[in-house]
């Protein structure tokens, strides 16, 4: 890897923090002190520092790549010798490159990083579709296969998400994805082949949408750009856009499903509601029709659970 005295101060660009996931996460079979032993110093957090070998030499490398380099197995990057990026570009195969910005891998690791680069950034076709009904028949269609791709707060893996299941896996008579269908909401998503490649939940009164789920990234840019052609923008991280924003008023039935046929299996009667990726103010409340969500405490009485809670609302 390169020796730097200078460190680059940007953000890691979309392809970019795709090959720094690829190269941290097969830390698994490498030893990160192998690499800078000056980075000792900083423990197992050493990749959350400003002088992070891996960040640095792929900003210094500037690596691009296009649906036709992929093809090829080829990418395009900047020509650097010992004393930086000489204003120049070139195209090298995938494996050459990593072997050159990355030594330390195996060639098992370069050659599983060309089959998943090529497979992630191949041109992507998928049938576009949008609606206000049938959520739950949607979110529990069968799955494109994932293909690697940076996860964050706003784009996340479809293929890990539990609203896949049917409503069976919740323990629950109707699936938690009905409650969106109170008129304020709608989803788009995509297919390919009959499989569900992405999905975004769309709030219309605030024109705000929740995390893009997809099986790649191509999916992600995919719906990120019909979002912004409607004039949509992500909510914002609190969830704060969605104050007032109405849940269909579902109530259900829910059994334990890890204690089935046990005669001391828990039941309850509760209110249907799906996980919620922003909504920090976790609480609502009920007219008999709709739940509303709100952070005023003296309004609501329901809690409201993130993407990390129950998945089902007690009353």
């Amino acid at each position: 890897m390169l020796e730097l005295t200078v460190y680059p101060s940007r953000k890691l660009t979309v392809f970019e923090q795709y090959v720094y996931d690829f190269v941290t996460e097969n830390f698994y079979d490498i030893n990160p002190f192998q690499i800078d032993a000056s980075q000792e110093r900083w423990g197992p957090e050493w990749s959350k520092y400003y002088d992070n070998p891996i960040r640095n030499t792929l900003i210094y490398y500037s690596p691009t790549i296009t649906p036709e380099q992929a093809a090829e197995g080829s990418v395009e990057i900047n020509v650097v010798t010992k004393k930086g990026p000489t204003g120049k570009r070139t195209t090298l195969k995938m494996g050459k490159f990593m072997s050159k910005a990355f030594p330390f891998l195996s060639d098992t690791h370069k050659e599983k990083f060309v089959t998943s680069a090529q497979e992630s950034h191949k041109p992507f076709n998928a049938e576009f579709h949008i609606t206000d009904t049938g959520f739950a028949k949607v979110v529990t269609m069968p799955s494109a296969r994932s293909l690697h791709f940076v996860t964050t707060r706003y784009q996340k893996n479809l293929n890990n998400s539990c609203m896949r299941y049917d409503c069976s896996y919740f323990g629950l008579d109707r699936h938690p994805y009905e409650a969106y269908e109170s008129g304020e909401f709608q989803m788009a998503y995509l297919t390919q082949d009959k499989k569900l490649a992405g999905r975004v939940i769309i709030h219309t009164p605030s024109e705000t949408y929740s995390a893009i789920y997809g099986t790649s990234q191509q999916a992600v840019v995919m719906l990120k750009s019909k979002m912004v052609e409607f004039g949509y923008t992500p909510v914002d991280e609190d969830g704060s856009d969605w104050e007032g924003a109405k849940l269909l008023h579902i109530e259900t039935n829910y059994a334990d499903p890890d204690c089935e046929g046990e005669d001391d299996q828990y039941t309850a009667n509760v209110l249907l509601a799906p996980y919620l990726d922003f909504w920090e103010g976790e609480k609502g409340y009920s007219d008999g029709t709709y739940i509303h969500l709100t952070d005023d405490p003296n309004d609501s009485w329901i809690e409201v659970d993130m993407q990390d809670g129950a998945g089902y609302n007690e009353w």
